[in-house]
């Protein structure tokens, strides 16, 4: 479903009431929009990218694809910081609350950045003093934002010498335990008179900034907000010429005895063989995406159907057996959440996992899905990765 189509849904009246009535709820509307006009190519692009490195490549064309990956991450990043920026202004951001490994967040980060690193000949350091136990319950993608997002401004900053992210324990009481995650840089540094606004939105240290090094100065504003709703504080200390260490720390709950998949997965993993053959009902209005998907899905052995729109799927059911259901959302004819409750109508199918794979990444939505009876949510740009991870998680066999 296009732009056009997506506002073709309210009449001028409906939509002029709207804006009348609560204007934050026009300009969620405007941004659900734009984030699935924009996550849908960015999708299909990442899609691209990981096909093409599936096809024997010389070492030449592995790097432009690595620099393809990387802009994918950038437009991500910037797509992610603006819809956040909208969603704290309205107050729509809260904490999650989920069990996680902070071994695996941690890494998932480096794993993003690391080759960016590498390539500007800038050393990495990582120092972790909170060891006896890396399982958490407490808001692990808050978290990993946060942590993207600043040393993604130190990669930027850094032109020599190293990037050191350092996690140390700050306070335990009980169960709950407060970290502390430095992330140091040998950049460019900041000016003392500068730290006072850095925080703020639309800001950068200096005009010349933005142009020379881009950016839509949120990052470290929305990290602001983030660190907050996770209980903590963000700070900075800078000297200009020298480098800058941002400071933020967060509470958390230590889980005990209590296992939790650490499946941590790279450009080597295969999917496990007793995955293989596993019947995919993908249901999916993007042509595009629909088709790079089924490659992606095909190419690691599983069995995949196709479909459309909702209506599509909601027939495939009833004719058709299938494992799982990759359901997107917003589609012509019936959408993934109505399609879903009628799924859920047939006896057949009240057990079997059905995935939302969607560009809208509001609250709202991922409880609308919980309502109609999907158990899970991925956002736009999907990982590859992650999705065997989840189709591994839930499906039983």
């Amino acid at each position: 479903m296009n732009g056009e189509e997506y506002f073709s849904l309210f009449s001028d009246d409906e939509i002029e009431k709207i804006k009348a009535d609560d204007d934050n709820k026009f300009y969620e509307m405007y941004y659900a929009l734009i984030s699935h006009e924009i996550r849908t190519p960015v999708n299909a692009l990442l899609s691209l990218i990981y096909l093409m490195n599936k096809t024997g490549l010389d070492n030449i064309q592995q790097n432009y694809l690595a620099e393809m990956k990387h802009s994918v991450d950038i437009v991500t990043v910037l797509l992610n910081n603006i819809l956040d920026f909208s969603k704290i202004e309205s107050g729509k951001v809260v904490k999650e609350n989920l069990d996680f490994d902070l071994h695996t967040l941690v890494s998932e980060v480096i794993s993003v950045v690391g080759g960016q690193i590498s390539e500007k000949g800038l050393d990495f350091i990582f120092k972790n003093d909170y060891e006896e136990s890396n399982l958490l319950h407490g808001d692990p993608l808050k978290l990993k934002q946060v942590l993207f997002n600043l040393i993604s401004n130190s990669l930027k900053f850094t032109k020599h010498g190293y990037i050191k992210l350092e996690i140390n324990i700050q306070k335990r009481k009980d169960d709950n335990i407060v970290l502390l995650f430095s992330i140091e840089d040998t950049g460019i540094g900041i000016n003392d008179d500068e730290l006072s606004t850095l925080f703020n939105p639309f800001v950068q240290a200096n005009s010349s900034i933005s142009r020379k090094y881009g950016g839509t100065g949120l990052g470290l504003f929305i990290c602001k907000k983030l660190v907050s709703i996770l209980g903590g504080d963000i700070w900075c200390d800078s000297l200009s010429g020298y480098g800058t260490v941002f400071r933020f720390n967060a509470e958390f709950k230590v889980i005990k005895d209590k296992n939790i998949d650490l499946t941590n997965y790279n450009d080597e993993f295969s999917v496990p063989a007793h995955l293989q053959g596993i019947k995919v009902l993908l249901v999916e209005d993007d042509e595009i995406n629909r088709i790079l998907t089924n490659k992606i899905l095909v190419m690691e052995g599983f069995d995949v159907s196709l479909c459309s729109n909702g209506r599509e799927a909601v027939e495939a059911t009833r004719k058709g057996e299938y494992d799982i259901i990759l359901m997107d959302l917003q589609m012509p004819e019936m959408d993934g959440v109505e399609a879903t409750r009628e799924i859920r109508r047939n006896i057949k199918y009240e057990n079997v996992p059905i995935v939302a794979m969607t560009a809208n990444t509001f609250k709202e939505s991922k409880l609308e899905c919980e309502e109609a009876g999907m158990d899970d949510y991925l956002t736009k740009p999907i990982d590859p990765f992650m999705l065997y991870k989840y189709i591994e998680r839930l499906v039983v066999l």
